[in-house]
């Protein structure tokens, strides 16, 4: 690379990062940070040839594939194993009973193991959530309180898989309605979005979530590629994806025409080992997320923590309201002091009976949500939480049977690309546009 492009992909970094971590609003942020990134992607793109397009660039190499090739063949055996219980997991008993290449003794023990990791995955991933909503400084709602009891067992028939599939098929309805109301009778615009856009210095901790972001996709692309070569399927290259300068990726290129000529047996293993090295992977980094955090509980913060609203910045820590270390307001009173992070501040109830922001409370011996009053405390617990966090949001909605996920080729792979396949994945995809039209509107 020529001085002058080294000189352009350095002031973008730097450009990169002051935006980043300013308090300009998120939405400024991206649109600033895209603009750049694309214009650079471009100039670079164009002027080296390399493969991508709209900013992105593709880097790649032959190198380390000759590693992941004895990796795979030593722990050949194992890596088998270990993604047949992945696909239990992913599509529980129904996944199961399609596993062809398995005994009927095999595929019991096989249903045991992954419905012990089903239950495991069901306590963590609120959890996830959660820490997912504190970092956002968002307000979660969860309607698993008003589902039937019976709904529990969903997991264990159709997988992880198959139960967030069903949930998207409910937010559906339920915001098809809604927005059928706003039409109809003039309503309330639904104000919840499905999902939202995680980005590292837009709504993420900078540091820690591109760490954490970066070691997700190793571990996805690195099992994807054992996987391959577990099925023999050759690998062609490895490398890099960029966003102008920015790393968004790493990936592993397999020879697409071997894959999609490949057993059913050897395509679903491939398919399914992206979400299970990250799910596998999540579980190993709670235990030192939790580790730490029981270590550490006595630099944590006790009191409230600002996670909405117009009147005060997200993420700001309110000590005590009226002299009091309490996060309950009494309807009664009118008018607040408090102490803050950010200095003393004074408010009154306004015309809506509201004060105009939402706050969590802050417990040092809760594992979420926490604060802490020293920076490498915040920055370990950050980036262990989202380590921990993505991985398991990553894994389960990966398992989304939608274009372009690693669901939609396991369900063809495994279940066959007939009719109810097809139509599964295309319910899919139009409940995922649904649920996503109140965040664009």
């Amino acid at each position: 690379m020529e001085n002058i492009d080294k000189a352009i992909a350095i002031i973008s970094l730097a450009i990169f990062y002051i935006v980043a971590v300013s308090n300009i609003p998120g939405i400024y942020k991206a649109i600033g940070i895209g603009t750049l990134m694309y214009l650079v992607g471009e100039y670079l793109r164009k002027k080296y040839d390399l493969e991508g397009e709209y900013g992105f660039m593709m880097i790649k190499t032959t190198k380390g594939i000759q590693d992941i090739v004895k990796a795979a063949k030593r722990f050949q055996p194992w890596l088998k194993v270990w993604v047949d219980i992945f696909i239990g997991v992913a599509f529980g008993a129904v996944g199961i009973a399609f596993m062809r290449w398995r005994t009927l003794k095999e595929k019991i023990i096989i249903f045991f193991i992954s419905s012990i990791l089903i239950f495991i995955l069901s306590i963590l991933s609120p959890v996830a959530i959660s820490f997912v909503f504190q970092v956002t400084h968002s307000i979660g709602e969860s309607s698993v309180a008003s589902m039937p009891k019976w709904v529990v067992v969903i997991p264990y028939i159709f997988g992880m898989g198959g139960s967030i599939t069903l949930s998207l098929y409910t937010s559906a309805a339920k915001t098809l309605v809604d927005l059928i109301n706003v039409i109809l009778n003039n309503g309330p615009m639904p104000t919840k979005a499905g999902a939202t856009l995680l980005l590292p210095g837009i709504n993420l901790p900078l540091i820690e979530g591109l760490l954490a972001l970066g070691i997700l996709l190793v571990v996805h692309e690195g099992s994807h590629a054992l996987l391959s070569v577990v099925g023999r399927i050759k690998l062609i290259s490895s490398g890099i994806a960029l966003f102008g300068v920015i790393p968004v990726g790493g990936f592993i290129e397999p020879d697409e025409e071997r894959l999609n000529k490949a057993s059913v047996m050897a395509q679903s293993r491939v398919y399914v080992a992206g979400s299970a090295a990250n799910l596998t992977f999540a579980i190993i980094v709670f235990l030192l997320f939790i580790s730490f955090s029981v270590l550490t509980s006595q630099y944590a913060i006790n009191g409230c923590l600002v996670v909405g609203g117009d009147v005060i910045k997200p993420g700001t820590i309110i000590y005590s309201i009226n002299g009091n270390s309490t996060c309950n307001i009494s309807k009664e009173i009118n008018e607040i002091k408090l102490n803050t992070s950010s200095g003393e501040i004074t408010l009154h109830r306004k015309e809506n009976g509201k004060f105009g922001f939402y706050i969590i409370k802050l417990d040092r011996e809760a594992l979420v949500p926490r604060v802490y009053s020293t920076k490498w405390a915040q920055f370990i617990y950050n980036f262990l939480g989202l380590l921990f966090a993505l991985n398991i949001v990553v894994g389960i909605i990966n398992l989304l049977p939608i274009p372009l996920f690693d669901g939609q080729h396991l369900t063809y792979a495994l279940f066959g690309k007939n009719a109810i396949s097809k139509a599964i994945v295309y319910t899919a995809l139009v409940s995922l546009i649904i649920v996503l039209i109140p965040g664009i509107l």
